[in-house]
């Protein structure tokens, strides 16, 4: 299948069904995303070729500027000063420990069954883990909803989400950045790579600033709905390509970009509700191209890394939690079941692997590197609501 358009146009429409018809045998609606995805993907059926998918990179662009936005938005210094520092510490805690476990588990159990350069397995390692550490928040939502859930753990539950995927954008920023410099320089310094590092978050950051201060300049002049909308996608785009340039993390730049909309505009609502109005779209189209870079020739290698990556993850957060809990002293069914809760992913870790995978580097793996995150993703929707609901009922915040 050749054109481009009719690709997009299977992708939208039929992705919007397949959403639908995933939500009524009790699946997320991303599930059904990226089962579509695989169907087309070029390995599978033929029904698309690989030039048309890699070609299709600027959707995940404009995903992840937008979710790196919505993240950055969410972080309101009001509500992270009411929640207090047990919330701060649970999600760092447990997110490093879910970057940690994983990538540790990918450095010295992968190679026992494939061989890669140690150069390659390295950057493989470290962004696999970062990626891992985000918490997808739907799955999470709709159990709180459905069993009408209310409480401390519910609370601290839905805290540690929001602020997990804001770490997961900065512990990915961080993790590239660094591997561009080893596949540019051959070797790492330590040193080298904090100053580069320091240089390229303070630049993203100061991108951000400098964004929102210039939306907030001209906001008087786009007061109604679609011209609001406008102002929006137009400047995370601008922030974006601004980044690019510059070189630096367009995630980071639009987080900061997001989080200085928040807490500085009065009207911050509207600014963030507009962007909903095209997020269904951008979202069916992201999930469905991810699926599609399904590769049936490495099944075998995939299967091995996804289960790799799921075992690290769920002893990372278990572990993290549970001490981020101890140090925090929250409650006793915050520390035991907090870690059940905290298993969902998705979006923003489909986002981040497809981000990696621009690395020169690791071209030759980077296929694999995918299909074990969209493997890992699938068992994690398939398990993870049930676990969620476990620890709920556990904290004795639902009746069932």
């Amino acid at each position: 299948m050749e054109n481009i358009y009719l690709i997009l146009g299977i992708f939208i429409v039929g992705g919007y069904f397949a959403g639908l018809l995933a939500e009524k045998i009790g699946l997320p609606k991303i599930t059904g995303y990226i089962l579509l995805g695989v169907i087309f993907s070029p390995s599978l059926f033929g029904l698309t070729v690989p030039e048309k998918i890699q070609g299709m990179g600027i959707i995940t662009e404009i995903t992840l500027s937008i979710i790196s936005f919505a993240a950055g938005g969410s972080l309101s210094i009001k509500i992270v000063k009411k929640l207090g520092m047990p919330v701060v510490w649970i999600t760092l805690i447990q997110g490093l420990g879910a970057w940690f476990f994983v990538s540790f588990s990918v450095y010295f159990f992968y190679p026992l069954f494939f061989t890669l350069e140690k150069k390659e397995l390295f950057i493989m390692a470290l962004t696999l883990g970062a990626v891992a550490l985000a918490t997808a928040p739907a799955a999470i939502i709709a159990i709180i909803h459905e069993y009408k859930a209310k409480g401390p753990f519910t609370s601290t539950l839905l805290s540690v989400v929001v602020l997990d995927d804001a770490l997961a954008i900065i512990a990915t920023s961080i993790s590239i950045g660094v591997a561009k410099s080893i596949v540019g320089s051959g070797s790492m310094s330590i040193l080298k790579e904090l100053r580069r590092g320091s240089l390229e978050i303070l630049v993203s950051i100061l991108i951000g600033i400098a964004i929102g201060c210039l939306s907030k300049r001209i906001m008087r002049y786009f007061k109604s709905p679609p011209s609001l909308l406008l102002l929006v996608t137009g400047s995370i785009f601008f922030c974006t390509g601004l980044s690019n340039i510059l070189g630096v993390s367009y995630l980071l730049s639009n987080m900061v970009f997001g989080f200085f909309i928040t807490n500085t505009f009065s009207f911050s609502d509207k600014y963030f509700t507009s962007i909903k109005e095209i997020e269904g779209l951008i979202f069916v189209l992201f999930f469905t191209l991810a699926g599609a870079h399904f590769e049936t020739s490495i099944l075998k290698d995939a299967g091995i890394l996804a289960l790799i990556i799921v075992i690290g993850r769920i002893s990372g957060k278990f572990i993290g939690s549970y001490i981020g809990g101890v140090v925090s002293r929250a409650p006793e069914n915050v520390r035991k079941y907090l870690g059940f809760a905290l298993l969902p992913k998705a979006g923003v870790t489909l986002g981040l692997i497809l981000l990696v995978l621009e690395l020169p580097e690791i071209k030759d793996v980077g296929i694999i590197m995918i299909n074990g995150i969209l493997a890992s993703v699938i068992i994690n929707e398939l398990i993870s609501p049930s676990l969620v609901k476990f620890a709920l009922t556990k904290s004795k915040e639902i009746q069932v």
